[in-house]
């Protein structure tokens, strides 16, 4: 099976960065949840979280104590991330 490239945009980077130095007591578990988020999302992205109403190809996961929001590009095998948040 093909492979998606997975794109963080630098100020994406950034915020992560900030979330995880602003967050010691949560540190691993953040670094877990996107660390499982990135491996599915290069292998499965269609079946990863749920879509957004009317837009197929933009879907939201969660994976404690992160959210993400990312776009699938299929032409390209890419999935960019949009928006990455941690639950409060």
């Amino acid at each position: 099976m093909p492979r998606y490239s997975v794109q963080w945009s630098d100020p994406l980077i950034g915020k992560l960065a900030q979330a995880w130095l602003d967050n010691p007591a949560i540190r691993n578990e953040i670094q877990v949840g996107i660390d499982a988020i990135d491996r599915a999302l290069a292998y499965t992205p269609h079946s990863l979280g749920k879509s957004l109403p009317g837009a197929s190809q933009t879907r939201f996961v969660v994976s404690p104590p992160v959210s993400i929001l990312f776009v699938i590009q299929e032409l390209d095998r890419r999935v960019r991330i949009v928006d990455f948040n941690l639950w409060p």
